[in-house]
């Protein structure tokens, strides 16, 4: 269990798993922060279409996959897929592979604003515990927007410090 600070008073339960390399379909783009909920929308919209034009279905549920660029989000936003192709471009549709290995996770429930805390939670542990990032993070997200706490999964893969 991690506990952060009074300003953020969330428990996290973090977890060290191994993960199998997933293909993924994604939309990607880069977005300012006021912009990353419409766009996260409009990519799965997108990556449904292309799936069920391809007669290929998720195998989980949505994600999105961020990065920092400038003072933008480079965002990757999909569904894991059991096919690692699709059929054409699908509107801006492409593939990727969710990496495999050592990951830490931790889930946030509230809301997805606030999901800094669990970001923060799994790099304490990470240094608390002898590892550290080998590669960018993302947010499964097991609720919609609609949901009054939802929650949101985060996935960090990690390697142990040599």
């Amino acid at each position: 269990m991690v506990h952060l600070t009074e300003e953020d008073p969330m428990d996290y339960d973090v977890t060290l798993t191994e993960l199998a390399a997933q293909p993924a379909a994604v939309v990607h783009g880069e977005v300012d922060m006021g912009t990353v909920g419409p766009f996260i929308g409009q990519a799965l919209e997108k990556v449904t279409a292309a799936l069920s034009h391809s007669g290929t279905f998720p195998v989980g549920p949505p994600f999105a996959r961020y990065d920092m660029v400038g003072d933008r989000f480079a965002i990757d936003a999909g569904f894991p897929c059991g096919s690692p192709s699709l059929d054409g471009d699908g509107d801006g549709v492409r593939m990727i592979t969710l990496p495999g290995g050592l990951a830490a996770t931790t889930t946030h429930a509230g809301p997805f604003d606030q999901v800094g805390g669990a970001y923060r939670a799994l790099e304490r542990w990470m240094r608390d515990n002898g590892y550290e990032p080998a590669g960018g993070p993302w947010e499964t997200y097991l609720d919609g927007p609609e949901a009054a706490r939802p929650r949101t999964v985060v996935t960090w893969p990690c390697e142990g410090r040599g």
